[in-house]
């Protein structure tokens, strides 16, 4: 924080060049998981997991792909239930937090069989 002191206060800043600087300090804080409004709380709004992150809670690669594979025809049956429902695809993607396009390939994997 103090190197940071240092490098805006070694900078001549007019009224437009600090806004500036404020409103990019507040986007890398939010990257960052602080959401400048909320102050000290802590937020994560893009954390995407890798496929490596997701591997480190099993121990075996094999019991990874294994329970993934479940976890796949679990989504795949509660998608077929709420289409049969009567819901929509936007529906769907709201409930399970999908994009439409995830839910329609759920659908089209569904009627392959797969």
């Amino acid at each position: 924080m103090e190197y940071l002191r240092r490098e805006v206060k070694r900078i001549n800043f007019d009224q437009d060049n600090l806004g500036v600087l404020v409103v990019n300090l507040k986007i890398i804080a939010t990257f960052f998981g602080y959401h400048y409004a909320s102050g000290p709380k802590r937020e994560e709004p893009y954390f995407v997991p890798s496929i490596w992150a997701e591997k480190q809670g099993w121990i075996q690669p094999l019991d990874y792909y294994k329970e993934r594979d479940e976890l796949v025809k679990a989504r795949q049956k509660i998608v077929e239930h709420l289409i049969s429902d009567g819901k929509t695809y936007s529906e769907v993607a709201f409930i399970l937090n999908l994009s439409g396009y995830k839910v329609a390939q759920i659908v089209q994997q569904i009627k392959a069989g797969l």
